[in-house]
């Protein structure tokens, strides 16, 4: 009869090294899945975000045709599903999406008919939450704006 505590213990299973392989590789891909998601997401527009689509919920057919018709260069500079920065022969226009449509935004624009040009104010931009990059790309109003229109 043998002793049953001569016997080695069996050795413990290994894994092979292949298997740790094709683990770091599906780790790796799935990293790059997720990353390139992220930067896909950031870089679409919101289907919302067309010439169109913005004239054709905040402004009349009639206005639209106007705009085209009168207009020598129509641009959107800048749309993120919320807030849209549209330039017509060089002057700004902020549209707000409501949820259902566009809509103009005027609320913190000054405009001063006799210099023939306008402003938009910073302060009441960020209160309203208007993001940082539509903002940098606005004729901000000056505090000698701001005080000739707050003394009218």
């Amino acid at each position: 009869m043998t002793n049953p505590f001569d016997t080695p213990p069996p050795a413990p299973a290994r894994r092979s090294f292949p298997t740790k392989i094709v683990a770091i590789i599906v780790a790796v891909i799935l990293a790059l899945v997720a990353v390139g998601a992220v930067i896909s997401l950031q870089n679409k527009k919101p289907s919302n975000c067309s010439i169109d689509a913005i004239f054709g919920s905040s402004l009349t057919e009639a206005e639209i045709k106007d705009i085209h018709n009168d207009s020598e260069s129509i641009e959107l500079p800048f749309c993120n599903g919320t807030w849209a920065h549209l330039t017509i022969d060089g002057h700004d226009f902020i549209t707000a999406w409501t949820g259902e449509k566009w809509v103009p935004y005027e609320r913190n624009q000054i405009t001063f008919l006799s210099r023939g040009y306008s402003c938009f104010r910073e302060s009441g931009l960020r209160a309203d939450g208007a993001p940082d990059e539509l903002i940098e790309q606005l004729n901000l109003c000056s505090a000698d704006d701001e005080a000739t229109w707050s003394n009218r």
